[in-house]
């Protein structure tokens, strides 16, 4: 009922979408993208039951995932002329703001500005990014003095990401492969109903 009483009385609001090149095919998303431990994560818990829930489940897989994960050597390259070569815990290619069951991954994108917005985490120690975990889930983790210098953020409209190492790529959660991968955003492109 509350569905049609959107489609009735609500407002259309059209938001980008991502095409994703990898291992020869074209696909899409409209959330979160990335390569690196959050792939890493992902493909572990969608291993197991989420019988604990999506959030629950992403909170101990990712505790989990910090035990056996290693860091990755990768290759950004923004908009074709920044670039970027280090050695790092995940790429994320954001076209909305969370993940991984209400993780405030990139508190700064917006899903209908024509833009992607690349958050580089570098090499980040273990303990440092457990302490730091809870605060993925509000957003401070950008921001915080103590971790904000192992991330770099970037606003783009195509995003290429490679490694010498293969490396895991999840798209809205699901795992499509290993880079290289270009994401490149389209704006405008898909139009739905909102609440008024």
């Amino acid at each position: 009922m509350h569905a049609a009483r959107v489609l009735v009385d609500g407002s259309p609001r059209t938001i980008d979408a991502v095409r994703v090149l990898i291992g020869g095919r074209t696909l899409f998303y409209t959330s979160i993208g990335e390569a690196g431990f959050g792939a890493f994560v992902a493909d572990k818990v969608n291993r197991t039951p989420k019988t604990l829930g999506g959030k629950l489940s992403f909170q101990i897989g990712t505790y989990r995932g910090f035990a056996t994960w290693r860091h990755v050597p990768v290759r950004v390259a923004i908009d074709g002329t920044e670039v970027r070569e280090l050695t790092a815990q995940a790429v994320t290619v954001a076209n909305c703001r969370y993940y991984g069951g209400g993780m405030l991954i990139a508190p700064m994108a917006l899903p209908d500005d024509g833009l992607l917005d690349v958050l580089i985490t570098g090499a980040i120690g273990k303990l440092e990014a457990l302490g730091g975990f809870s605060k993925i889930y509000s957003g401070t983790h950008v921001d915080d003095p103590k971790l904000k210098r192992w991330f770099e953020h970037f606003r783009a409209r195509q995003v290429e990401v490679s490694s010498s190492v293969p490396v895991l790529v999840q798209l809205d959660g699901e795992i499509v492969g290993n880079l290289p991968a270009t994401f490149e955003v389209m704006p405008g492109a898909l139009r739905f109903m909102t609440p008024a």
